[in-house]
């Protein structure tokens, strides 16, 4: 057996609770000596080692990072995502009545590690179910599923046959899904044929939940490859120097002009609004002067990480109450005081660096081509991308009024920095005003099915 620890700091789960790393140690020492054996004791971001017959001192040591574990999701503290969730209970596991010997003030309901057996199976609290159980399955366009899938599988065929898909053992490798990728390419585009090919193919798994979906969308922008006019503030391609894992220079400081003068301009657009919230959304349509429009898409970031701007417009008077908490909301209140706007913006050091997309849609993690309402980003960590996703939740109605119940199946087909967690997912609505409305409103709870390929072993 391999196991991984996560990362001490993920280990104790509860609703809004925090705790510093170093204080678990002892716990996580006596789960290890308590359920496991065997050598191959692997670690992330902290040094572990064991002897084969456990009778040898496991050393621990910790950062010492406090965090906050919410809802049993999974919290990112690594570079390399360990692969499959494995809860164990901490009742009766030390005092014999019901509850765990933790430093005192602290509290817990389980432990988060993550277990792999080398079997290659889903996770253990994933359990298989029929496709009957997947409400509204046989009513929807399964057609276009199948399309957003050899979108996938274009992705999938560039890659070596000898390559795992992703870090988790239960993505299978590259090879098999090659293979199904011909399968899926053989198949009519049929509503029948291509729900009979998912139903064939694939095994779906109830993943417990509920969890959170938003949704994003292709920005549109006004732009000049050359400055001059309204054009003024520059979308920037990835500068030569950045390295990835080192932090580079923050918004404030790209913004302030450390980077001018560098001949990373890719083009220039007429408000820094529409700037700041390209980089949220990853990729935009810019229509230039000359009337042709220019895609471009995510190419990297300058290794900061995200900061909701919501903290920074209230301390500037913003009122949630009154003003709302969809984008739409925060971009028109930005507009409204442009003197304290890049302030407000500059709270999130975030910044994304860009190049020209020259597909004619907008590409997902690892370069697939996003298909509007059956693309969804996810955490990668957990869920394989490119696997189907039968998702159940509500989502704004036409022009981002009132809610709509939707059941519809999904690809895993992008990623995103506040996408963390088991169930929790982002909604590509596309391009356009109408893109713009629905997903700027969509904040809602919601569950999804897992759809595994049948070469992954059901547990």
């Amino acid at each position: 057996m391999v196991l991984t620890i996560r990362g001490i700091t993920q280990a104790v789960v509860a609703q809004g609770w925090q705790t510093h790393s170093r204080a678990l140690v002892p716990l996580v020492f006596v789960l290890l000596t308590s359920c496991t054996s065997g050598p191959g004791w692997q670690q992330d971001g902290y040094t572990q080692t064991a002897s084969a017959s456990m009778t040898e001192a496991i050393e621990l040591s910790s950062r010492g990072e406090t965090v906050s574990v919410r809802n049993r999701a999974v919290l990112e503290q690594t570079d390399n995502p360990a692969p499959e969730p494995f809860w164990l209970s901490l009742r009766n596991l030390f005092d014999g009545k019901g509850d765990p010997i933790l430093p005192s003030g602290t509290r817990s309901s389980a432990v988060h590690l993550w277990r792999d057996d080398g079997h290659g199976s889903a996770p253990s609290h994933w359990r298989p179910i029929s496709f009957r159980d997947l409400p509204g399955w046989r009513q929807d366009a399964h057609s276009e599923a199948l399309f957003a899938f050899l979108r996938s599988c274009d992705t999938i065929n560039a890659k070596s046959a000898t390559a795992s898909m992703g870090d988790m053992s239960y993505g299978g490798s590259v090879r098999q899904w090659q293979q199904l990728c011909q399968t899926a390419a053989s198949t009519r585009q049929t509503n029948r044929a291509a729900r009979q090919f998912f139903e064939k193919n694939f095994q779906p798994y109830f993943v417990p939940g509920p969890g959170k979906f938003t949704g994003y969308y292709e920005a549109s922008l006004n732009g000049s490859l050359v400055r001059g006019g309204p054009y003024q503030w520059p979308l920037y391609r990835k500068p030569d120097d950045l390295r990835v894992g080192i932090p580079y220079f923050d918004r404030a400081q790209i913004d302030a002009g450390v980077l001018a003068g560098q001949g990373l301009e890719l083009l220039w657009v007429d408000n820094p609004v529409d700037v700041f919230f390209l980089q949220i959304q990853g990729s935009g349509l810019v229509s230039l002067p000359n009337g042709d429009t220019l895609r471009v898409g995510y190419a990297a970031n300058n290794g900061h990480d995200f900061k909701g701007i919501l903290p920074a417009l209230e301390a500037r008077g913003y009122d949630r109450d009154v003003n709302g908490l969809s984008i739409q909301d925060y971009r028109d209140w930005l507009f409204a005081n442009p003197q304290v706007a890049r302030s407000i913006m500059n709270f999130n050091p975030r910044y994304i660096f860009f190049d020209v997309n020259t597909a004619q849609a907008a590409r997902g993690d690892g370069g697939t081509l996003l298909t509007p309402q059956r693309s969804m980003a996810v955490d990668k960590s957990i869920i394989p991308l490119h696997v189907p996703l039968w998702l159940t939740t509500n989502v704004p109605g036409s022009g981002g009024h009132g809610q709509v119940d939707v059941a519809r199946l999904m690809l895993a087909q992008d990623t995103g920095t506040a996408i963390k967690g088991e169930i929790r997912g982002d909604y590509f609505w596309g391009h356009g005003g109408e893109a713009f409305a629905r997903a700027g409103r969509m904040w809602g709870e919601g569950t999804y099915r897992v759809l595994l390929p049948n070469f992954i072993p059901v547990r």
